[in-house]
């Protein structure tokens, strides 16, 4: 009840756009990186509003691409995606103007806390939408950039095999890439966990995802690096591997980082789909170990 009230205040105080928050910030992610968990965690804070993807893709059919321009979309294999920009508490923009997509970047740094904050994924979001960047540069000092990544490419890619299983089988909610357990301890689950089924990979489609990302990482990298052009100087490197390692040391990091009161203890009731241990994760995880032997990835496996 208390969370549903905090949202209306929002919205209301976006929409008259009283105040700019102390602290804006941005989370740069690439896909299966666990940025749900960390902006779920974040939107914890009493000090913090994270929200999750409001510059986001839709899919679209082959037909329907001569009704936009060609800026405004990004193809990935067989599917093509189109721009689309969520709102608080309206139907989304889809194609949305440049000034409209600017607009909504602002309101979400109109809030009632002292650090505000979304999330954007690397690379198909930056490229429908190229007015993000550019903006954020005129905020100077004031932006903390968080770089979220996973190190381990391999594991990246059999996650999102997997969560796209769950979504066939039913385990796991339609079009939602996450395991969401509940924003409420005490209130019922939003959608069961998985049965502990294991997954039998496809290991050639997850290999070429691998070296996919691989290639990626470099885009990745080099695009951090241009960043300075556009004022934008102040990033914290973090990654998928630490938070699941020691996830308190990580989030006091990143509350420092907010300049937000570090001791605060949080928990998003978010589930990991694909378990670490691949051997209990896959089914034929020996294929997989035979086929990456030898190679660059075969480290990963652990």
């Amino acid at each position: 009840m208390k969370r549903n009230l905090r949202k209306k205040i929002e919205t209301v105080i976006r929409r008259l756009r009283v105040r700019r928050c102390p602290v804006p910030f941005m989370i740069w992610f690439r896909e299966r990186s666990g940025s749900t968990h960390l902006s779920r965690m974040l939107d914890m804070h009493p000090e913090i509003i994270c929200l999750a993807e409001d510059f986001h893709e839709q899919i679209i059919a082959d037909e329907q691409t001569t009704n936009y321009p060609s800026e405004q979309l990004y193809r990935d294999g067989a599917h093509v995606y189109v721009r689309q920009v969520s709102q608080f508490d309206r139907p989304p923009i889809v194609h949305p103007t440049s000034t409209e997509v600017v607009a909504h970047l602002h309101d979400i740094f109109s809030c009632p806390a002292k650090a505000c904050g979304f999330k954007f994924k690397h690379r198909i979001q930056n490229v429908l939408f190229p007015e993000i960047i550019p903006e954020l540069g005129t905020f100077g000092d004031e932006l903390r950039l968080i770089v979220l990544s996973r190190q381990n490419v391999l594991k990246q890619a059999i996650s999102k095999q997997n969560m796209r299983r769950l979504i066939e089988t039913g385990a796991a909610p339609k079009n939602h890439a996450n395991l969401i357990v509940s924003d409420d301890p005490q209130g019922p689950p939003d959608h069961k966990a998985p049965a502990a089924s294991s997954l039998h990979l496809d290991v050639d489609a997850a290999i070429r995802y691998a070296r996919q990302l691989q290639r990626e990482t470099i885009d990745f990298e080099n695009t951090i690096q241009r960043l300075s052009r556009y004022g934008i100087a102040r990033i914290l490197r973090v990654n998928y591997e630490e938070m699941l390692s020691d996830e308190s040391t990580f989030l006091e990091r990143v509350f420092t980082w907010l300049e937000v009161d570090p001791a605060v203890k949080v928990q998003a009731f978010t589930r990991k789909a694909t378990p670490n241990d691949l051997t209990r994760a896959i089914e034929n995880y020996d294929e997989l170990a035979r086929a990456v032997a030898g190679t660059d990835l075969e480290p990963m496996l652990v």
